[in-house]
């Protein structure tokens, strides 16, 4: 049990601006949550205006880095 585990749960018409915009992804937690240790470079990734530069950057190194983030990674050219 991990009760400050955090993350994003993203569901609807954002969670389709997001497959939109970054093309298909898997995530760890599965079913539009992203959790807070690598997911959540996705949310960033998808809508870079809600967050700040250092966080955007941040979410850039972890989408390449991250092994079953990298496709995402590379469809936006980040690596």
């Amino acid at each position: 049990d991990t009760p400050s585990h955090g993350g994003y749960h993203v569901t609807g018409k954002a969670l389709s601006e997001m497959k939109a915009r970054l093309g298909e992804f898997t995530t760890f937690a599965g079913a539009g949550w992203f959790e807070e240790d690598c997911d959540w470079a996705l949310v960033c990734l998808a809508f870079p205006d809600l967050f700040p530069e250092t966080a955007l950057e941040a979410a850039k190194l972890t989408a390449s880095n991250v092994s079953y983030l990298k496709p995402v990674a590379i469809r936006l050219g980040l690596i």
